[in-house]
């Protein structure tokens, strides 16, 4: 871990962090350890949660940060609130210190034009610090819908995810290249297994995308299968999305993840 990562602030920390943490911007390139929520987003009827526990039976303090990113590793800005309601400020990086036992809550609210990305989280033993996003859609007129996004390893090759383009439900897919230059084939199968189409494409070091299945994979429109993911090289990661017409939305995980952080 590079020394210099953590700009926290002094503070007695209880059961919650609140009072040691703060947004503020870093001006760094893509990081190289820890884990990633591949997919984050505020404004535009989007709003993130996000959840910090410290698991370490040990009881220790653990510094960490999370730090956002745009589609090809550009800092992204977003504007952060604490459980108490109290604005922490607008920048790229959030920084805090995650106590035994006790959870911090952050938020990301629905606010302004659409803020979409990823974020990479960092920590002194990143081991023992889990963080989980809860994405909210709201459309006016109808119910808030929301769906958990775990934070994952970063340094995965092969990704599989079952999917469903059959009336009224609609896949989505996001990629994170968070730290390597890397070729990624997309290949769609049937629920035999067999390949229907396949999508070869480049990712640079930093790259996020997010994409509605049956346009990246024209194939799976009206379908129900398997799409694989193959990268050239260790380092991406992704999350699925299972859309119902009427809203509502469900996280899906990749299949053969090596680590969950």
């Amino acid at each position: 871990m590079r020394k210099g990562l953590f700009a926290v602030v002094l503070g007695v920390a209880l059961c919650s962090t609140l009072a040691a943490a703060k947004i503020e911007q870093r001006n760094t390139g893509a990081i190289e350890e820890g884990g990633v929520l591949t997919q984050v987003a505020q404004g535009g009827g989007w709003g993130t949660e996000l959840q910090v526990v410290n698991t370490d039976d040990e009881g220790r303090q653990i510094p960490y940060t999370i730090t956002f990113f745009r589609n090809g590793g550009q800092p992204m800005n977003v504007t952060v609130f604490d459980a108490n309601g109290m604005s922490l400020g607008t920048g790229n990086m959030l920084a805090g210190i995650s106590a035994y036992p006790g959870a911090d809550f952050f938020f990301l609210p629905n606010m302004g034009e659409l803020n979409a990305g990823y974020a990479v989280i960092e920590a002194s033993d990143f081991r023992v610090v889990m963080v989980n996003a809860v994405l909210t859609q709201s459309v006016p007129g109808r119910p808030d819908f929301q769906a958990s996004v775990p934070s994952l390893d970063r340094a995965m090759d092969r990704m599989r995810f079952a999917f469903r383009n059959t009336p009224p439900y609609t896949t989505t897919l996001a990629l994170a290249s968070s730290f390597t230059d890397t070729g990624v084939i997309a290949i769609a199968r049937d629920s035999e297994g067999m390949e229907m189409c396949r999508n070869e494409f480049s990712m640079k070091e930093g790259d996020h995308m997010a994409v509605i299945l049956r346009d990246f994979l024209p194939c799976t429109a009206g379908k129900a299968g398997l799409v694989e993911i193959i990268s050239d090289f260790i380092g991406i990661s992704g999350i699925a999305f299972l859309f119902n017409d009427a809203g509502a939305f469900t996280t899906q995980l990749p299949f053969q993840v090596c680590c969950i952080f």
